[in-house]
């Protein structure tokens, strides 16, 4: 069998401005296709959610989780405050401040951790404190989304179903590791 002469190496062709006009015109005018595009906030609510991610931070470090939890509920409501007076809303709120204890990192591993498995975040590469605050910005990020779909949700239902189906809506959206942990959590032993 005989080898093929091997090619000197040469620098690739100068292309012609015709040519390279036309590949900018197409990197310029390319547009996502939005079904394959990830959900990334603009504007005041991409503010927002920092903001969140801060008051979580500090929520967490100073045990003041309710408090945090039912000024998102209430923030993500039409009513305001009022909806905390709701049987819906208080029980919300308490979920939602339950539910970010038990979310909580205890380290910088488990951050890692829970991050992929919850929101499938890969945080490889950023600082211990970043990886902490990018947590806590999507953990604020489905509390208040489960207080946004609580108010879209109507008052057809009583108060568990209504907060059951917020907290669900929440997870498909932006916590799809919730979904399959309480599926894990809630199916019976040997299944």
């Amino acid at each position: 069998m005989a080898l093929a002469p091997v090619q000197a190496w040469a620098p690739p062709r100068a292309v012609s401005g015709d040519a390279a006009m036309n590949v900018n015109q197409r990197l310029l005018s390319y547009r996502p296709d939005p079904a394959w595009s990830v959900y990334t906030p603009s504007g005041r609510e991409a503010d927002e959610e920092l903001a969140d991610g801060a008051a979580l931070l500090e929520a967490a470090a100073t045990g003041r989780l309710p408090a945090f939890s039912a000024a998102l509920v209430a923030q993500g409501h039409p009513s305001g405050g009022a909806v905390l007076r709701t049987p819906a809303g208080r029980l919300l709120s308490r979920t939602l401040a339950g539910l970010a204890r038990q979310l909580w990192p205890s380290g910088t591993a488990d951050v890692k951790r829970k991050a992929i498995a919850l929101f499938g975040l890969e945080l490889e590469g950023l600082s211990p404190e970043d990886k902490q605050f990018e947590y806590a910005r999507q953990l604020s990020r489905f509390m208040r989304g489960a207080a946004q779909e609580l108010a879209a949700g109507g008052d057809a239902q009583d108060a568990p179903r209504r907060v059951q189906a917020a907290l669900a809506q929440a997870a498909r959206r932006h916590a799809p590791g919730l979904l399959h942990h309480a599926g894990r959590a809630a199916a019976p032993p040997g299944s």
